[in-house]
């Protein structure tokens, strides 16, 4: 008894050593098995008013609503963000009479959009299905990567951008993305259903917050500054050359 009493006191402080005060963890959103582990929100940090536009989806599967959907549930879990709903989004685009044809050369514009401290914009920028067995049994994995740049409407310049891929198994079917899977055995046709596109999408999404957020940190923590892209040299923004590699501050990123 007092064996068993003392390996786990010794599991309690290998664990607590373990974590250290700069990270958190969640609980797991929808279908994914494992949480979320980010660094903590930095002292002091007030979240930013946020909404999310419609990703653009260079598949052509349609995924473009459903993942602009599920950014926002996500970003909301972050700490970093105080989202508005898709529809207040959309919303504040029409009473600024924003051109959705252009609407990157108008989110680049300074002052153009107001009512939120920042933008996410997607894109959709993959979806492939492959072959792969598992104890000899032929199964198929869909694999989709997803793009998300965060945007100050304030100075029409982005404050961060990352990627991320998602993995899900899917099977034949009826009902969903019709694909046909490839790889080193004869292709299959499946379908991604819609509990499999959520479940691609929250794994893309929860992996490209990993890149995101600390970019997102520095900006909001820095209001009035920018971060060169090639030596990460801290400039003001009205400097326009990198002190510290001389790259041209005014192109865009």
């Amino acid at each position: 008894m007092n064996g068993s009493r003392l390996i786990l006191a010794l599991l309690a402080v290998i664990l607590m050593a373990g974590c250290g005060p700069s990270i958190i963890t969640s609980h797991p959103i929808g279908r994914i098995p494992d949480p979320w582990v980010y660094v903590r929100r930095p002292e002091g940090l007030t979240p930013a008013t946020a909404g999310v536009l419609e990703f653009d989806d260079l598949t052509g599967h349609g995924l473009g609503s459903l993942a602009a959907e599920e950014l926002t549930k996500m970003a909301c879990l972050t700490g970093r963000f105080r989202m508005i709903g898709r529809a207040e989004v959309e919303d504040l685009l029409k009473k600024s009479g924003i051109d959705r044809g252009r609407l990157r050369e108008e989110l680049s514009t300074p002052g153009r959009i107001r009512g939120v401290d920042c933008l996410l914009q997607g894109e959709v920028v993959s979806l492939q299905v492959s072959n792969m067995k598992a104890d000899e049994i032929l199964q198929h994995r869909a694999e989709l990567g997803v793009r998300v740049k965060v945007v100050s409407p304030r100075t029409g310049e982005g404050m961060a951008e990352s990627r991320g891929t998602g993995f899900s198994r899917v099977k034949p079917g009826t009902e969903g993305i019709p694909m046909t899977s490839g790889g080193n055995w004869d292709p299959v046709d499946v379908r991604i259903t819609r509990e499999d596109q959520v479940k691609l999408l929250q794994s893309g999404l929860k992996e490209m917050f990993f890149g995101l957020l600390e970019p997102v940190d520095w900006a909001l923590t820095h209001p009035g500054m920018h971060r060169c892209p090639k030596c990460e040299k801290e400039c003001g923004a009205e400097i326009r050359l990198c002190p510290g590699c001389g790259a041209d501050l005014a192109k865009p990123k």
